[in-house]
């Protein structure tokens, strides 16, 4: 059949492609699955490039999105989106292109099981989560054809149910297939988050840049959280930006020794990083510690102190942090000692 105004076809159970005078227009459907301060800003600009994402969401900041929208404030500018798409059901999104996989590690082995309705042929999961552990858990669910290993640098969080604040102005993903096989979905993925304002790379070596954003994250999150202050305070106090050399330095060889190529240039290029980072940046683990929270404290340096066990290489400062953090990890607040009896 041929209409001369607006041709279309089904592509996929995921995406349909109009032609509209002779020019493609692909609209996206997207699953951010974890509407926090990641998953709320990044659907949030996607949501305003007209792609249609979903938000899998609980609790109140749920409710709040069902009764209100999504509203976002900060260094990107302040807007509400009225109505969004948001659930705590993944059959009711359905099958979709891409899943932005926004939830903490510990979420991941009984959420994953959940979210066979979002998955279609040619779906891609791209993981979001801080550490390098997530694309192996979401490949032993899905297969490793449905994953895009992916890295994202937004600073943004829940000020309150239904508000998402974005304290710096990037918003940045990085991600590749973790089988090396050309993707239609994360391409097309791409183009969507360029109308967005959201600076995507597609990576080759996906694995290389999730150690790459590694050796820097583990350090930042150590030090503002042993000091309960910003990566400023870090830098200020020469001791305490040795110590975050020091975790870094192991965190480098350790990675190296599982066969990431972590090269000095790398290195050079994430510390200049940190010298340059606004005083007042703070890593998501030292704001749920000081918020009572659970912390991903084993998937950061504990991770880094696991492997360098594995392969024989001494981690003392990731193993200091582990020491130090260990009574905060489940999320308790430390209880003040009362005071004794002379």
């Amino acid at each position: 059949m041929h209409l001369s105004t607006l041709q279309y076809s089904y592509m996929s159970s995921t995406n349909i492609t109009f032609l509209t005078g002779g020019v493609e227009s692909t609209r996206m459907r997207i699953a951010v699955v974890g509407a926090g301060g990641v998953g709320g800003a990044l659907g949030a600009a996607l949501c305003r490039a007209d792609q249609d994402v979903w938000f899998l969401a609980r609790g109140p900041h749920l409710a709040a999105m069902q009764d209100h929208g999504l509203r976002i404030t900060g260094a990107r500018g302040d807007y509400a989106l009225m109505r969004v798409h948001a659930t705590d059901q993944p059959r009711d999104i359905g099958p979709v292109s891409i899943v932005l996989l926004a939830v903490k590690l510990w979420d991941l082995e009984e959420l994953l099981p959940t979210l066979w309705p979002l998955i279609a042929p040619g779906t891609v999961v791209v993981t979001l989560q801080n550490g390098i552990d997530a694309h192996e858990h979401v490949a032993s669910t899905f297969g490793a054809g449905h994953v895009a290993a992916g890295s994202c640098f937004v600073n943004a969080g829940i000020s309150e149910p239904g508000i998402i604040i974005q304290r710096t102005e990037t918003q940045r993903i990085v991600a590749g297939m973790l089988t090396g096989v050309r993707s239609a979905a994360l391409e097309r993925f791409e183009s969507a988050c360029r109308r967005a304002e959201i600076d995507f790379v597609l990576t080759p070596t996906p694995i290389d840049m999730l150690w790459e954003k590694f050796v820097q994250l583990v350090p930042i999150s150590a030090m503002t959280a042993l000091l309960r202050r910003p990566i400023g305070a870090v830098r200020d106090d020469e001791e305490s930006w040795t110590l975050l050399l020091r975790i870094m330095e192991e965190a480098v060889r350790v990675g190296r020794a599982t066969g990431a190529n972590i090269a000095q240039e790398t290195v050079d290029r994430r510390l200049a990083s940190m010298r340059t980072m606004p005083y007042h940046a703070i890593a998501s683990m030292a704001t749920d510690l000081m918020r009572g929270r659970r912390l991903e404290l084993p998937w950061l340096s504990g991770r880094i102190s696991e492997l360098g066990r594995l392969y024989n290489i001494p981690t003392p400062a990731n193993d200091f942090v582990c020491v130090a953090l260990k009574p905060f990890a489940g999320g308790e607040r430390m209880p003040l000692i009362p005071a004794g009896r002379d």
